[in-house]
């Protein structure tokens, strides 16, 4: 029987512990439950990665394969893309590739939606480049303030990501654009710049092109050693990579150099590299009036004036350098009136050009002014910005503060559940230990085989025959409820508490020691007599002993453990032999260990 209670014990508790289990896992499900469906509400909002993946193919190929860049761009379904960050970095790579394969466009329509998404973006490297794209647009619309300030925008952003080719590539658009201003020492400054930046940015062909912007620049400052220099160095490259383009652009300012220089042999040379190098003449018009030129310093009025009216009658003239050239024959030819009305007329139209400059405010002055215009706009974006971003981490700390409460929540909830699992598992434990205790206990109260003699056993078991009865009925309730806790918690309270019964019940004692005296010739009061000394727990386990009782039973009803009542029946006998009693063998013999 004793087993099968174990066993029913060990079925409830399994059973509890599997309900407290199924518990905990149902709270962790449904955490991460929630979890997973706010990923996937994030998810059904980001931009489909297909979409990304073309663009950022694309983009790899902006610089050195521009048309195949646009060929993706263009396999994009822009419906699709709806998000701004996305539609922005699309049109910014667009523009991109449109710049690199040479088409030049002074629409807005892309480059704007880029500017203004990465106007206020932490995403320095992209910001510069949207930026980079404006300037250029505003710069074919000749916008030259917009422009630069754009500009200016890019370099701001290429000071926090650097980025060596696209600076450079600012500071060569700065560089046009202070020209176009007449700002020459501006120009040329940008120019070197650019050219260094080039340099880190490893790209030889790049720093060719600044070297041929400072050979222009120094030539129209008229420091021609300087332009020789710059000019020398893009044409070496350019014969040297075969670029008969770059050539062909080259040759143009260098002819006129060695012309201004004196040097004709180093001109006709220039001149005649064009078939030398099997280069395109870019600008006939230029092209004839230099040779027109070399003519008249050769002697050959005749070929002089035959190019010269040959480049006037071009579809695009080169007036300015027609204008001096008519003064450069007559002056040859000793013709001092012509040359000096043609000199006249050249200067004029300088003039008119300088006028031109003058009249319009100067540029820096332009950018300026547009710059405090756009700082205040800028001042009111990063006002609404910065409220935005407060708004955006007091929802973010309100979401925290509220995840920590459910994690909070859900770990005490999992304490609980195991101190639960724990405390059941302890008072189950101790319920069985204390079962089997009482159990043992019953069989000790049965008194089998355990009595100094048959009368005493059977006088024994009368006086305790109720309360065995008793404990035998509530075992056997025990083991039929024993799967219902509750019910089982309930008998295992009586079986305690009748053993409680059994320990203090001072009439049965009496009995119990009426019942010793009779059966074993008055055991009992020749102890009480012969050894005074004795306190009243040491003679109730006195009394316990002679009655047959074994000693886990006496430790169940003195409420001690086997070494504490070794000791006790250790001191009863060596008071009893203090005491000197006549009896002494008789009642230290009753004391012993069962």
């Amino acid at each position: 029987m004793r087993r099968g209670v174990i066993e029913r014990m060990k079925s409830v508790m399994g059973s509890v512990k599997m309900a407290l289990t199924i518990i905990v896992v149902g709270l962790c499900l449904h955490l991460l439950c929630g979890c997973s469906d706010r990923a996937h509400e994030e998810s059904i909002k980001s931009t489909p990665e297909d979409i990304i993946a073309k663009i950022d193919c694309a983009d790899s190929l902006t610089m050195n394969r521009p048309e195949e860049a646009i060929a993706i761009l263009r396999s994009i379904d822009r419906s699709a893309i709806v998000d701004k960050q996305s539609q922005a970095y699309y049109n910014m790579v667009y523009s991109e590739a449109s710049y690199f394969s040479g088409v030049a466009s002074d629409n807005d329509s892309l480059t704007y939606v880029a500017k203004e998404y990465y106007h206020t973006s932490n995403d320095h490297g992209r910001r510069a480049r949207a930026y980079f794209q404006h300037g250029l647009v505003e710069h074919a619309a000749s916008h030259h303030p917009e422009a630069m300030l754009a500009y200016m925008e890019a370099e701001a952003s290429l000071a926090v990501a650097p980025n060596p080719m696209l600076e450079g590539l600012v500071h060569q658009a700065k560089g046009d654009i202070y020209s176009i201003g007449c700002l020459y020492q501006n120009a040329y400054d940008s120019f070197e710049i650019s050219m260094r930046c080039f340099e880190r940015a490893e790209r030889s062909d790049f720093v060719a092109y600044a070297h041929f912007n400072l050979g222009c620049l120094a030539l129209a400052k008229r420091d021609l050693d300087t332009a020789d220099y710059w000019l020398t160095q893009a044409r070496d490259y350019a014969i040297m990579s075969d670029d008969k383009a770059f050539l062909s652009v080259v040759l143009h300012p260098l002819s006129e150099l060695y012309l201004q220089q004196g040097d004709i042999e180093s001109c006709k040379e220039t001149l005649n590299a064009y078939a030398t190098y099997d280069c395109p003449i870019i600008d006939e018009s230029h092209d004839m009036t230099i040779r027109a030129m070399v003519a008249a310093e050769m002697g050959d009025t005749t070929s002089a004036y035959s190019l010269l009216e040959s480049a006037e009658q071009h579809e695009q003239p080169n007036e300015p350098l027609i204008d001096y050239a008519k003064y450069y024959i007559n002056r040859l030819e000793g013709n001092d009136k012509e040359a000096l009305r043609w000199l006249e007329h050249s200067n004029e139209r300088q003039d008119s050009t300088i006028l031109t400059v003058l009249n319009n405010p100067v540029l820096n002055y332009q950018i300026g002014k547009l710059q405090s215009h756009l700082e205040a706009e800028r001042t009111e974006h990063e006002l609404l910005n910065r409220n935005r971003e407060q708004e955006i981490r007091h929802a973010e700390e309100v979401r925290k503060h509220q995840r920590a409460i459910t994690i909070s929540i859900a770990t005490i909830v999992v304490i609980i559940l195991v101190g639960a699992v724990i405390y059941v598992k302890h008072r189950w434990n101790k319920m069985s230990r204390d079962m089997e205790s009482y159990m043992a206990t019953i069989n000790e109260l049965r008194l089998t085989n355990n009595r100094e003699s048959k009368p005493l056993t059977e006088a024994v078991d009368r006086l305790y025959n109720d309360r065995l009865e008793v404990l035998n009925h509530l075992c056997e309730t025990y083991y039929e409820h024993s799967d219902s806790s509750r019910q089982a918690t309930k008998v295992f309270e009586r079986v305690r508490e009748t053993i409680e019964a059994i320990k203090s019940d001072e009439q049965r004692l009496a009995e119990l020691e009426s019942l010793v005296d009779s059966c074993r010739n008055n055991l009992m009061s020749k102890l009480r007599e012969q050894c005074p000394k004795l306190n009243k727990r040491e003679l109730r386990v006195a009394l316990y002993s002679y009655a047959g009782f074994s000693s886990r039973a006496i430790c169940i009803f003195m409420e001690s453990n086997p070494v504490a009542l070794s000791k006790i029946k250790y001191r009863i006998k060596s008071k009893i032999k203090e005491c000197d009693a006549p009896d002494s063998e008789i009642l230290i013999s009753g004391i012993i260990d069962k």
